[in-house]
């Protein structure tokens, strides 16, 4: 691997020739000097730097570095390419690594977990328990029965708790919550933790619902080559269920409301608690192939987390060259 003393040599070096033999103006910071030499010193010898690193490195998009650094007022925010053969390159990260409250981000699991131990057309009947949780989006009552497709969708477009609880309990809560924190642990989401299926905030001294942006960002990863129809059912901007016992719900609209505002989107989830603060994440289609996977945590209001996700979005397509 190049070290900083040989890449330092490399620079002041070509830097001096530019500058002497060629009268050009330097004008930019000296961090972002580097990295244009480093850039291109690298691109012609890649041999100099090991295999993992250098195809990080040298994975396109490529960095403008005319566009200056994105500031963001979110607590915490990542943007990853994902080249359609699953590699990755980060484009821009803020605090990602850093554990933070994600509110219905959670239900992302939630819906993962359910497709793997449920059939779609299962049913599940739904309890004064699941019906006792905050907020009342899903319109559910005690002994309605409905299928778990169905409630994928109120859960995933809705974002109703009493689905997400519903769903848990149609094998047994903490069952549920086990098999939850241990698909985390296979995706690697180290920095991960699932109390509740819903990502309400805990009451009393119960430990919270937590995760990184970077974890996030590897469930949406396996997402998109494993269960696509989560991250299509929750791009619906509408839906009907209607069960055999009499009930009927329409859901007419889609809490994300970017998906009428940027036609690139694959899926996404949305979140807020008072705790957590606004959260989103969205899945993009990238401009030469491939995923762009944002994720958007602690933003100071549920509309603010809109506002920076399409900033982030705007400067991903301006700061990289596609």
């Amino acid at each position: 691997m190049i070290n900083k003393k040989v890449k330092k040599v490399l620079i002041i070096f070509l830097v001096f020739f530019v500058s002497i033999c060629l009268g050009l103006k330097i004008n930019i910071s000296e961090k972002r000097l580097e990295d244009f030499f480093f850039y291109q010193i690298i691109e012609k010898k890649p041999d100099i730097l090991n295999a993992k690193i250098a195809s990080q490195v040298l994975l396109k998009p490529k960095r403008n570095l005319k566009i200056p650094e994105l500031e963001l007022e979110a607590d915490a925010a990542i943007s990853i390419y994902v080249s359609p053969e699953g590699k990755e390159k980060t484009l821009f990260q803020k605090q990602g690594f850093k554990e933070f409250y994600i509110a219905s981000l959670t239900k992302l699991m939630t819906a993962s977990v359910s497709l793997d131990i449920y059939e779609l057309e299962q049913k599940i009947e739904i309890s004064k328990t699941a019906v006792a949780q905050a907020e009342e989006r899903g319109e559910l009552k005690p002994g309605d029965i409905l299928a778990i497709k169905d409630l994928l969708y109120i859960v995933l477009v809705e974002s109703s708790n009493d689905a997400a609880q519903a769903l848990a309990e149609g094998k047994d809560k903490n069952e549920f919550m086990v098999l939850m924190n241990k698909k985390a642990e296979s995706l690697k989401m180290e920095n991960t933790y699932f109390s509740n299926p819903s990502g309400l905030d805990p009451k009393n001294k119960e430990t919270p619902n937590l995760s990184t942006a970077k974890d996030l960002s590897r469930l949406v990863k396996y997402l998109i080559f494993n269960q696509p129809q989560i991250l299509e059912i929750t791009r619906a901007l509408s839906y009907e269920v209607r069960q055999e016992n009499s009930f009927h719900h329409f859901i007419g609209g889609n809490i994300n409301i970017l998906l009428q505002e940027i036609p690139e989107i694959i899926g996404g989830k949305t979140g807020y608690t008072e705790k957590a603060g606004g959260c989103i994440t969205i899945v993009l289609e990238a401009p030469n192939q491939g995923y762009i996977i944002n994720v958007i945590l602690g933003s100071e209001s549920s509309q603010s987390r809109f506002v920076e996700m399409k900033k982030l979005i705007e400067w991903t397509n301006k700061a990289y060259a596609w």
